[in-house]
């Protein structure tokens, strides 16, 4: 059937109609890349500063300075793998006990020794008796001494930290030292934690420990001996944002513990775009305007 002038044209105008529709839509643009990493700000005497505003911040990543939408202490809850290496002695029992009884309702805990193998006592969580009952087992141990899996044992502790996605992930490391026996290398540890963007502290008991009497004899600094771990137990809280601190006696112990708790109970949490089309980097730089202040922030975070 032939189609008349009226209805050439009509068909016409319909097919331009189509036509202009489908091209007219533009591709979406890419969104900004929103980032949040958390930092804390000390005075010169190492205590936690908590009035700081985003006008007190900078940031540079990958040597770019980008602008601060938000900073503000830290309320999301935290999820921290506690990382116990004593050596068979017990040495940590109390100062693990403080550390969760000082931030119980603000995170959940995973206990890990490692101490002969790598042994979760608890995965993550905020039951009390739970937690008691795994503390409970850092006691001292006769014939545990026979080397240690700490690398073994953050790695995996990352890889579990980084598959529950938390907002706020921590680790932190409790060590007298011992011959080190773990398959993992530094480097991939330090990739993990680099990966899973967590914060790491190390509490180091350098050159006391506790035997099974409970008194403090000396031994020798096995933790110096051991370049792998020194290498991670350095350079992790260097990378994350966090202290490593070497103490010599237990009494000790105790205030490096309360100064952990409070650089955590007073982190930031500080967020910034990149614009559109901006690869993320690696390598981060937060830096604060406030005289006599000291950011501990990571320097090395997820890339993609």
């Amino acid at each position: 059937m032939k189609r008349g002038p009226v209805a050439l044209v009509l068909s016409l105008c319909a097919s331009a109609a189509w036509w202009v529709v489908a091209v007219a839509a533009p591709p979406s643009a890419p969104e900004p890349t929103a980032r949040t990493v958390y930092v804390s700000v000390v005075d010169k005497q190492g205590a936690a500063l908590g009035d700081l505003t985003a006008a007190d911040f900078s940031v540079k990543e990958g040597g770019k300075d980008y602008e601060i939408t938000s900073a503000a202490l830290a309320t999301a809850p935290m999820q921290i793998a506690v990382i116990v290496d004593d050596n068979g002695t017990g040495a940590f029992r109390g100062g693990v006990a403080a550390f969760v009884q000082a931030l119980l309702g603000k995170a959940e805990f995973s206990i890990v020794s490692v101490v002969g193998k790598v042994q979760p006592l608890t995965p993550m969580t905020n039951n009390t008796d739970t937690l008691r009952t795994a503390i409970s087992g850092l006691i001292p141990r006769p014939g545990a001494q026979d080397g240690i899996f700490m690398l073994d044992g953050v790695l995996e502790s990352l890889k579990v930290l980084e598959k529950r996605r938390n907002e706020r992930p921590v680790v932190v490391v409790f060590s007298v030292g011992a011959s080190e026996k773990s398959g993992t290398s530094p480097g991939e540890a330090l990739r993990q934690l680099k990966q899973t963007m967590a914060t790491m502290h190390v509490l180091s008991l350098s050159s006391a420990m506790v035997n099974a009497g409970g008194t403090a004899g000396k031994v020798g600094d096995l933790i110096d001996q051991n370049v792998s771990i020194n290498q991670l137990l350095d350079e992790g809280p260097k990378q994350s944002g966090g202290r490593r601190a070497a103490v010599n006696t237990m009494p000790e112990v105790g205030p490096v513990v309360a100064k952990i708790v409070d650089q955590l109970t007073h982190q930031y949490a500080v967020s910034y775009k990149l614009p559109e089309g901006v690869k993320m980097n690696e390598r981060l730089q937060v830096t604060t305007k406030r005289s006599g202040a000291t950011v501990l922030a990571p320097t090395k975070i997820a890339d993609k």
